[in-house]
């Protein structure tokens, strides 16, 4: 014991803190000392002289030990205290200890001081070392806690140990409700081979590397780049397994959309050959269909013959619209105005659809203008209007309501996704019962279009169920 160590001695009769000191010294005990016998200087000296260990006799006549020992523990100052008195019977001896003395040592047996003092001095240095420890590791803790990444540890059953912030966020669960429990039942309920398959790699080399596909704590998908590291005792036997993983699900879904990407451009490269081939296919039905006009002057066949030229054309149009789409191309925007194409459609459903099916439209006269592209809106109310008549096998009513329509604040601020201004909304309604509804109509959907007004403005596409 070299260096020296601070005494506090709790005593009023001086002789006896010499035979102690005395003791101390001839043990060759480096130490300096001070003397107390009151409340006041005792309460001084803890503040000030910050002792290491405190002596103290059980009865003095102004203050007493076990008033000292009860300051010492309330303030959780971390000192060994002995008391070293005169007589001390076996009930007494039991209470200091319980009350939280380190030890006692009579008076007539000051042989027993020194032993005591040193092991004191001893288990107290351990303790502020394990409390060093305890530190550290803590400190270690909060520098894992800052970490994005989830950090766990396992135990070699399968029970995690540590779960630090990250994988607090990355999982949802939290720490409390994380340690203890079996990570496979956790994270792996979807996919325990990849929690074997790891787990076996990392028992047998070590570590190991990879992604793994786990579960959060509301059923999502989490996609983390793990790494297992396999940790030892002191004798190198297996202890734990240290786990840190990334979260790259939202890298993974970025690749899925570049590779995506990468597909609709083949596909676009794809397309502009098959668009070449199916011009070429439709270029001689055009030719030929001015021929047979002529061949058929009569106004049925004109009327037939016109049909299947606007389709034709429409194919056209479909091939131009499809290859732009795929090439990542906005559709080409003109002025419109609805009443043509409505009208246009109707003549090709009343063509084509049974007779079973009645085809309605109203459209007004003072119809305002849109801006968009013509194809894609055909393209769109064929698709309504097909569905319309899958869904009245039996006959029914097909109707296509135009109307012109005024956005005010009141209704944007009820719909979210609404804007103030003047729109054009198309109705396509039948009476089938292709959706099973309240209410006799099978199916509605809307189409809002902003007027024109001078520049290309956006369309908002609007289906819903009336109830």
């Amino acid at each position: 014991m070299d260096k020296e160590i601070r005494i506090l001695i709790v005593e009023d009769v001086p002789s006896d803190v010499e035979l102690v000191e005395w003791e101390l010294r001839k043990a060759k005990i480096a130490f300096c000392s001070k003397r107390v016998d009151t409340r006041e200087a005792f309460l001084k000296e803890l503040k000030d002289f910050m002792p290491e260990i405190i002596l103290s006799d059980y009865s003095l006549l102004s203050f007493d030990g076990m008033s000292a020992l009860k300051i010492v523990r309330k303030e959780q100052i971390d000192v060994p205290f002995i008391f070293v008195t005169g007589s001390l019977g076996e009930e007494r001896a039991i209470e200091t200890l319980k009350s939280g003395a380190t030890d006692y040592v009579l008076k007539d047996k000051l042989s027993r001081l020194v032993p005591a003092v040193r092991r004191a001095v001893q288990e107290a240095e351990e303790r502020m070392e394990l409390k060093r420890a305890e530190q550290r590791i803590l400190q270690q803790t909060d520098l894992l806690n800052i970490a994005t990444d989830a950090i766990t540890v396992l135990d070699m059953e399968h029970n995690i140990l540590f779960w630090n912030k990250g994988a607090e966020k990355i999982y949802g669960w939290r720490a409390q409700e994380a340690i203890g429990t079996k990570v496979n039942q956790l994270l792996f309920k979807k996919a325990p081979y990849e929690f074997e398959e790891a787990l076996k790699v990392a028992e047998e080399k070590g570590e190991w590397k990879g992604e793994l596909h786990q579960l959060t704590r509301d059923g999502k998908e989490a996609i983390v780049e793990s790494r297992w590291t396999l940790v030892g005792d002191e004798k190198g036997k297996p202890k734990s397994i240290f786990v840190v993983s990334t979260d790259i699900t939202e890298k993974k879904k970025i690749e899925a959309q570049f590779l995506h990407a990468q597909r609709m451009e083949s596909i676009g490269t794809l397309a502009g050959g098959i668009a070449h081939d199916l011009n070429n296919m439709l270029q001689p039905i055009m030719m030929s269909l001015q021929l047979l006009k002529a061949q058929f002057p009569d106004n049925k066949s004109h009327d037939l013959l016109e049909i299947v030229e606007t389709s034709a054309r429409r194919g056209a149009d479909l091939v131009r619209q499809v290859l732009s789409f795929a090439r990542g191309m906005e559709g080409e925007h003109a002025i419109l105005q609805v009443r043509h194409i409505v009208s246009e459609i109707g003549k090709i459903l009343k063509e084509t659809f049974p007779k079973s099916l009645q085809i309605q439209t109203d459209v007004p006269k003072d119809l305002w203008t849109i801006s968009g592209d013509p194809t894609q809106l055909q393209q769109v109310l064929m698709n309504l209007c097909v569905n319309a008549r899958d869904a009245m096998s039996s006959g029914g009513i097909l109707s296509i309501t135009v109307k012109n329509l005024f956005i005010d604040e009141n209704y944007a601020q009820m719909n979210i996704d609404a804007r103030v201004g003047p729109y054009i909304a198309i109705t396509v309604s039948d009476t089938g019962t292709g959706i099973p509804l309240k209410s006799w109509r099978g199916f509605l959907s809307h189409f809002l279009l902003r007027k024109n007004l001078g520049k290309a403005l956006d369309w908002v596409f609007q289906q819903h169920m009336e109830l």
